[in-house]
């Protein structure tokens, strides 16, 4: 039996946990959401410094431009800016992580997954559900800390834990034959 005919196998039970990961791994990489927090990290430090500008130029004296105390509430007001702007980028991850937890219903995580590398593609079975993607319609294979993500579409991919293999090895073996196959 070569190995394009092997059937290799593995068993594991998904946790909450693991999906919000992805979760948060997809949405923060995905490119609109990239671009948007882009522009987020530009505007809101602009949109500061027009308000300062606008305080500063309309209710401040004309005269006083030329002294440093004048200047001081400016600058405080766009380094405070600049900080919350920092903090509620970097606040994303959690917000999405608590957004995901809401979102995703423990009794939907199916108890028990089973992939399998088949020859007519990877199988990818729960208890109540069988599916086989062919090899050529996987899209990638994303590794995120412990976990890797078989991406099937744009959006949607199967979570695979580290946890679901005896050792690295057997993680590197299953992957490498995945990847074997995704390239024929």
């Amino acid at each position: 039996m070569n190995e394009k005919q092997a059937t290799i196998q593995i068993e594991f039970e998904p946790t909450l946990e693991e999906y919000v990961q992805f979760y948060v791994y997809h949405v923060m990489h995905d490119k609109a959401q990239k671009k948007r927090i882009r522009i987020n990290q530009l505007a809101m430090p602009v949109v500061i410094a027009v308000i300062a500008a606008v305080y500063f130029f309309f209710f401040m004296d004309a005269e006083k431009y030329s002294e440093p105390m004048t200047w001081l509430p400016l600058v405080v007001f766009l380094i405070v800016g600049a900080f919350l702007s920092a903090r509620i980028i970097d606040e994303i991850p959690e917000k999405l992580k608590n957004l995901a937890r809401k979102a995703i219903k423990a009794e939907d995580i199916p108890n028990v997954r089973t992939l399998r590398l088949e020859e007519a593609g990877l199988a990818n079975e729960t208890p109540g559900a069988r599916s086989v993607t062919k090899y050529e319609a996987l899209r990638e294979m994303v590794r995120d800390k412990e976990l890797t993500y078989v991406y099937v579409s744009s959006a949607s991919a199967v979570v695979v834990p580290d946890r679901a293999f005896a050792d690295a090895e057997e993680r590197a073996a299953f992957f490498a034959a995945l990847k074997s196959r995704m390239e024929e």
